[in-house]
């Protein structure tokens, strides 16, 4: 029995758990889509085959939307506020449908496009009862010593505040409203208007785009690395300039607008974080490091500064991540010539290693970095991040 146990294969096991999640319903998968991210905590196996989660598709009937909308904005919604009944978009806590918005309550007035998110039914009872059986499940794990390094009550608690910022859409409206207010001076990069909003409902401008592929394969040259920049310098932006950043950045809500090829369309801004003062000690120093050289003592402050320290040779970690921080900064910073993913990867594999643990609105924006990296490298593989970098580390 045991012999055949080892003869299934880590991913067998990954991908048996992942299935096992989808049957559980959207709080499991909202759970696997969070540890996809958090390479510090679980092998890169898992992360990739969770990963997958991300294009997960669950959605409710049309009756369910419509009897939210008589509920919360009145019997008489649809004299103002029409929908397609086909949804644009599902995902674990709502799903998305195209629709016009009268700009005053009847039929003849003028109208907007917009674009209707709405909340699944019975959503928050669904994540309130889970959240309760993991964190049973994880107070559990803590009473074995090997798994405390891992902090598991904690690491629900980081995935629990993820979980509820989703459940209140007023919470994006004012996300939304920030962001437009952020990069109010910036053209290149679109948020949508939010009109109006209830927890449960978020109506806002619909944004015509196209997927960052369409650019990549038909996008002028000089579109596409002023494309690069733009996304690079708006995550740059957000990080140390604003300190208020997009917690769920990827292609699907990194998109091209229809109307104007160059400029940067960017959704789904439920998920916001920002770094506390003590990250921002950690983060920063570690970025200007490839222009300082100063790696130890960045190093050394990593180690000082993580919420969960474990490490049995703190002299081996920093001259570990010392050297790895050394190798990227002696190469030129250029994605085309740097492998940014592989050196995340490496990052990440030597704080498990050393069991050293980060907080996670300091991995999400390392996470941002990564996925910032390939959407970079497939516009303009010449793009200089120090060059783009430099106005906002002065």
């Amino acid at each position: 029995m045991l012999s055949a146990v080892r003869l299934v294969s880590k991913e067998t096991l990954w991908r048996t758990a992942r299935k096992s999640l989808v049957y559980g319903g959207p709080c499991w998968v909202k759970l696997g889509q969070w540890a996809a991210t958090r390479s510090d905590l679980f092998s890169q196996e898992l992360c990739d085959v969770f990963s997958t989660l991300h294009s997960y598709v669950y959605s409710h009937s049309w009756g369910s939307t419509d009897t939210l909308l008589r509920t919360q904005l009145g019997h008489d919604y649809p004299s103002w506020l029409q929908l397609d009944r086909n949804p644009a978009n599902t995902g674990a806590v709502g799903q998305v449908y195209r629709g016009s918005l009268s700009r005053g309550k009847d039929q003849e007035s003028s109208s907007v496009r917009v674009a209707v998110k709405v909340l699944h039914p019975n959503i928050r009872e669904d994540v309130t009862l889970n959240l309760y059986l993991l964190e049973m499940g994880a107070r559990f794990l803590e009473l074995f010593p090997a798994m405390r390094w891992l902090a598991p009550v904690q690491a629900l608690e980081n995935f629990s505040g993820t979980m509820l910022q989703q459940l209140d859409l007023t919470m994006e409206h004012r996300n939304l409203e920030k962001f437009r207010e952020n990069f109010r001076h910036e053209a290149g990069v679109i948020f949508p208007l939010p009109y109006f909003s209830t927890p449960d409902i978020l109506v806002e401008s619909f944004e015509e785009s196209l997927p960052i592929s369409h650019a990549i394969r038909t996008g002028s040259s000089e579109a596409k690395r002023l494309l690069a920049r733009r996304g690079i310098r708006m995550f740059l932006k957000m990080v140390f300039e604003d300190n208020f950043i997009h917690g769920d950045l990827h292609p699907g809500n990194m998109l091209v607008s229809r109307d104007h090829g160059d400029k940067v369309v960017v959704l789904d801004v439920g998920m916001t974080t920002s770094l506390h003062e003590e990250q921002q000690k950690i983060f920063y120093p570690l970025f200007k490091s490839f222009v300082t050289q100063d790696y130890t003592d960045v190093c050394r402050r990593l180690l000082k500064d993580a919420p969960v320290n474990d490490c049995s040779d703190p002299d081996h970690f920093v001259s570990e991540m010392s050297a790895l921080v050394r190798s990227v900064a002696e190469s030129r910073i250029k994605l085309g010539e740097l492998d940014v993913s592989s050196l995340i990867v490496r990052f990440f594999q030597l704080l498990q290693k050393h069991h050293v643990q980060l907080e996670s609105r300091f991995v999400s924006t390392i996470v941002s970095v990564l996925v910032l990296e390939g959407v970079g490298r497939s516009l303009d593989p010449d793009l200089d991040i120090l060059a783009e970098a430099t106005p906002f580390l002065r």
